[in-house]
Formats: C-alpha cells, structure tokens, sequence
C-alpha cells in the first residue's frame, strides 16, 4: 500500500497533480517551495504565485569536524533497517548493506527515537552522514548533519540535488562502488 502522499508525488512527477491536491494548491494566493524542480513541475498547473523559498542552509556549516576518525552517520534507528522510513520515504537499504560490507569504516545508527537536543549531540559524532533515500521531500537528515559538522553524502533526491555543491559542502551518489570511493 502507497502512502497517499507517495502517490501524489509520484503523479506529480508524470506531469499530472491530482484534482484534490490541485484544488488545495489553488485555495492560496502563494506557495513557498524548497525546490526549483517542484515549482517547474507545478507552474503550470496550478493558478497560485510559487516562490522559491530555499531551506535555510549555509555553505560554511557543511565543515568536516576536525581529528576524529571516519564515521559515517546513518539518521535511522538500527531496528528500522530494512523497513519503511518515517512518513513515506522508502530507504535504499541494499545499498547499506553493501556499502557496510565493502567499506572499512565505522557507522553509528541512531540508538532511539532522540530529541531535538539529543539529535544535535548525534549529529556531532561523525563527519559523513549518509542518505539512502529513494524519494523525499527535504531531506532533513543531511541538512542537520551538515549543520553539526557532518559532510552529506546523499542519493540525488529531494533539495539534495539543489543544495549539495558535489565536492563543496557534501557528495551526491547512485551506486555501492560511487560511496566505497568517497569513503576511501
């Protein structure tokens, strides 16, 4: 079964909104975006004003943290690998296992549900964080990394393609050989 709003986004990208999220879209005057592609997707179907309105993320936070062995972040709790990520994105989990199997690299794993507190501390113990999304709106988990020091290295979904600069502040990557090679 796909989350209502897979399906939505799935049609969206064919070129086609749904009526009823067409309607909703409609009722503003305006919308903020996060992405340029999402406003060329819905420009021109639908009758509000869409402004590009970028999260708030700056260059100068994607720094390695400095002296500290390699370790890669991966924001998901470890019982959840292989399962449905929080809302509806889907994680590439074969990657993962293939990525851990080739790679001599530590990675740590969410050990819980953490706050907003605990998160930061999280994020602050490594310096790569790894996105294994196969859709995604944002996604959050490298902003935050980045904001805590970690470089992201991330599939090409969601802002990731607008907002990670390939060799500047973070990597984007499609396959197992493409992360070994960055861990390097």
């Amino acid at each position: 079964n796909l989350h209502p709003c897979q399906c939505a986004a799935a049609q969206i990208e064919k070129g086609k909104i749904p009526d009823h999220v067409r309607r909703v879209l409609d009722s503003y005057k305006a919308l903020g975006c996060v992405s340029r592609e999402l406003i060329n997707l819905l420009r021109p179907q639908v009758g509000c004003d869409l402004f590009y309105t970028p999260v708030g993320v700056d260059d100068e936070f994607f720094l390695p943290v400095q002296n500290m062995p390699l370790t890669v972040l991966c924001p998901v709790e470890e019982k959840n690998i292989g399962s449905r990520g929080h809302g509806y994105s889907v994680k590439k989990w074969e990657l993962l296992h293939e990525i851990m199997r080739q790679s001599s690299v530590e990675f740590k794993f969410l050990p819980r549900r953490l706050n907003i507190d605990e998160m930061a501390g999280w994020y602050r113990g490594g310096n790569v964080c790894l996105c294994l999304s196969h859709s995604e709106g944002g996604p959050l988990g490298p902003i935050e990394a980045g904001a805590g020091g970690a470089i992201p290295l991330s599939t090409p979904v969601g802002t990731m393609t607008e907002l990670i600069q390939p060799g500047v502040n973070g990597e984007l990557f499609n396959t197992v050989d493409e992360v070994v090679g960055i861990l390097a």
